[in-house]
């Protein structure tokens, strides 16, 4: 299964580059995440935009639900513990 998303080079990037990854491939991304000491860099969009912004106006649908934690350990030992998987 094949997942759309958008990337963008940074938060000031307002045009989404739309690809599509599989599981397979979003979770070995996921498994080394970048740790950032600021909020800018690379980031993803689970959305499709209609158009070449990233506005919450042009927002076709989304592929996925994301959730953002605070603290990695914390985060994945909650879904662990919830039976959610593995990570």
């Amino acid at each position: 299964m094949n997942f759309p998303i958008s990337l963008f080079q940074n938060v000031g990037d307002t045009r989404p580059q739309q690809v599509s990854r599989t599981w397979a491939q979003l979770c070995a991304k996921f498994r080394s995440p970048v740790v950032r000491e600021e909020k800018d860099g690379l980031l993803f969009s689970p959305a499709r935009y209609s158009g070449n912004r990233r506005l919450q106006s042009n927002v076709i649908d989304l592929s996925m639900l994301v959730l953002e934690g605070k603290g990695a350990a914390a985060d994945a030992e909650a879904f662990r513990a919830a039976g959610i998987g593995d990570f």
